[in-house]
């Protein structure tokens, strides 16, 4: 039970998530220039995709993030093992990293925007941009990390068949 309810949890938030993206996205599409990823360097300015703000700055950059967090995730499946469970935990882990990878990306660049990371004020080009989207889509894994740890405590508190002997095994979901 306790592992059906985190698994859910995870879902929950993966979703949630997921729906910011979303929400990012359309807002980058319908109001570019109130929600904009450019800089203001030297030269003039810098956006994602070149010199002036694009509808598809903000989905750019949410891909970057989703691919690193992707990158991530699989960098992690050499630590999954198997349970004797019905419950797709591990699944719903992979499924969280995504969206949290697209958050987070346009988050950090908004945080480099605002001048919140030290020495981080101004990106020159589009690659540098770009480059930092797809670090802060790794860097995800700093906070998903938690649910991982968790997961694997619950799945370690998970008693199979095994355990059960000769009992009826019921189905629950």
């Amino acid at each position: 039970m306790n592992l059906r309810s985190f698994r859910n949890i995870v879902l929950v938030t993966a979703i949630i998530l997921a729906s910011i993206a979303v929400l990012f996205m359309f807002l980058g599409i319908l109001e570019s220039d109130k929600l904009r990823l450019c800089y203001h360097p030297k030269e003039g300015l810098v956006c994602p995709l070149g010199g002036r703000p694009s509808v598809w700055d903000i989905p750019l950059v949410e891909l970057i993030g989703l691919s690193g967090a992707a990158l991530v995730g699989a960098a992690t499946l050499r630590h999954i093992h198997g349970a004797a469970t019905p419950y797709t935990l591990p699944i719903a882990l992979a499924l969280l990293k995504l969206p949290a990878g697209a958050v987070s990306a346009v988050l950090g660049l908004l945080l480099i925007q605002g001048g919140f990371i030290p020495g981080l004020t101004d990106l020159d080009t589009g690659g540098q941009i770009l480059a930092w989207a797809a670090v802060f889509g790794i860097a995800q894994q700093v906070v998903t990390r938690v649910a991982d740890e968790q997961a694997r405590r619950v799945l370690e508190n998970v008693r199979g068949p095994s355990y059960l002997g000769e009992r009826t095994l019921r189905t629950v979901d």
